[in-house]
């Protein structure tokens, strides 16, 4: 044995010891060493706190931006949760300490993601749940959703299933990366920040208050009403303009539609039943004692809808009766209910959106109110009702003239705009019964950190007229 063998032309005699030339050596400690450097000195900052929380106080989190994706897996493994939220951009805005106070909850963590499927939402679900004996869960999405495949994830941004399993070796994968040092600068700009500032304990609620919501950095995108219709409308003002104006009504839908029951065995509705039985029931079945608040559907404008309706009337009608069969399908578990707010009076003002779809933060605290109070609940006998007078809301809403980007195509359009609290929930009340002017009234009271620092000279001087004339440049 071994008699004849070489190995890089040197001869191996039997009884021989087989030795390494010393430079494969030289290499793999060349290779090992500086990514064992790496790997170390990032356990040791640790940026999204995976191993363990800051080293010193205040504690910071790192937010939005995709990178919520990574920072949602520190804060489960290393801080106390009672309640958590769930959702997309449109449940980002709901704050932690409002949900404490209206549901009697402590140690709530918003872990909503930039447009995430229900599947990554589903995996944070079952880790937080597996590791923290949960009081609520606060879900939010729409039909839309439940539409889509049910593993699908965000292509843009990768969702890192490995920091939500128990395998804590794999998730060293992340400790390879160069990157983690400059989210530990980031990090101590954070903390300098609050430890600078006048009420430090405030910035350091602010910190874990604010970690996904995004209304702080789109204060001026609302209150700018001809704006956002021009946005929603796009390409179709012109025909939207005829099609509102004629003489034949927009149909309201045929009630009928709701008789023929939707079953798995229809491939149109394949992905919805995928996603029930992979991505929700499974959680709520394994956990009888959290109990589940279902945010279906955000309410979006009325104007938002009807184009929908208009321009894509099967995507409506299907999207109506999906919402009508999740309600139906979560009867049976006393553990959940499902709310649904559509019909809210402040769906037909656009003053109250910074887009398409997106409301005011004042939205979501009006709406963590009623949810305690067990209004907008949907059920399965009042949920067709509910559906029904939604859509003839949407069948009987009118753009206002004054609104309407084709009446008003030779006016400078407003690109900047804000609602203080004050006057977020005067519109909330009330709807377009509130006028321009209550509003200017109602921003002059708003806290300092309401109001963008573009719009703090037009209220010291006290001017009216000034709001109209902001530059239009963003």
């Amino acid at each position: 044995m071994y008699k004849n063998l070489y190995i890089f032309n040197f001869e191996i005699q039997e009884n021989m010891t087989l030795k390494p030339p010393k430079y494969v050596v030289i290499i793999v400690a060349a290779l090992v060493l500086p990514t064992l450097s790496v790997v170390s000195y990032n356990l040791y900052i640790d940026p999204f706190q995976i191993f363990h929380k800051d080293f010193e106080k205040p504690y910071t989190v790192l937010p939005r931006k995709g990178i919520d994706r990574i920072q949602h897996a520190g804060l489960i493994n290393q801080y106390p949760i009672e309640t958590i939220i769930l959702g997309h951009s449109h449940i980002a805005n709901y704050i932690p300490s409002k949900i404490e106070k209206e549901l009697n909850t402590k140690n709530v963590f918003n872990f909503s993601m930039d447009a995430s499927p229900i599947y990554e939402q589903a995996i944070v679900a079952a880790y937080v749940i597996e590791k923290h004996a949960l009081k609520y869960v606060l879900w939010g999405f729409n039909s839309q959703n439940l539409l889509a495949t049910y593993n699908s994830t965000n292509k843009k941004i990768e969702m890192p299933i490995y920091l939500y399993d128990n395998n804590r070796l794999n998730d060293l994968k992340l400790f390879l990366s160069f990157d983690l040092y400059g989210y530990h600068k980031t990090k101590n700009r954070r903390k300098q920040r609050i430890l600078s500032s006048k009420n430090i304990e405030l910035e350091q609620i602010n910190e874990f208050d604010r970690n996904t919501a995004w209304y702080w950095n789109k204060k001026n995108g609302f209150n700018r009403p001809v704006f956002i219709a021009n946005k929603i409308l796009g390409e179709k003002v012109s025909s939207y303009a005829q099609r509102i104006t004629q003489l034949q009504p927009i149909k309201p839908i045929d009630p009928r539609i709701f008789i023929k029951p939707i079953t798995s065995e229809n491939p149109k509705y394949k992905n919805y039943f995928d996603n029930l039985n992979n991505n929700i029931k499974p959680i709520i079945l394994q956990n009888p004692t959290v109990s589940f608040y279902f945010i279906f559907s955000p309410p979006y404008p009325l104007l938002s809808l009807q184009v929908e309706k208009l321009y894509s009337q099967a995507r409506y009608i299907k999207s109506l009766q999906v919402m009508k069969k999740f309600v139906e399908d979560m009867e049976p578990y006393k553990n959940t209910r499902v709310f649904g707010f559509g019909l809210e009076i402040f769906t037909e003002d656009l003053r109250i959106y910074k887009d398409a779809t997106h409301h005011h933060i004042a939205v979501n605290n009006y709406l963590a109110e009623k949810m305690a109070r067990d209004e907008g609940q949907l059920t399965k006998d009042n949920v067709a009702d509910y559906i029904i007078n939604l859509d003839k809301n949407v069948v009987n809403y009118r753009l206002p003239k004054q609104w309407n980007p084709v009446d008003n195509s030779k006016k400078p359009m407003k690109e900047k705009g804000f609602l203080t609290m004050a006057a977020a929930r005067k519109i909330i009340e009330s709807g377009m019964n509130v006028s321009d002017k209550e509003i200017i009234e109602k921003n002059k009271i708003g806290k300092r950190d309401e109001i963008p620092k573009w719009a703090r000279n037009i209220y010291q001087n006290n001017g009216t007229e000034t709001m109209q004339k902001v530059s239009t440049k963003p």
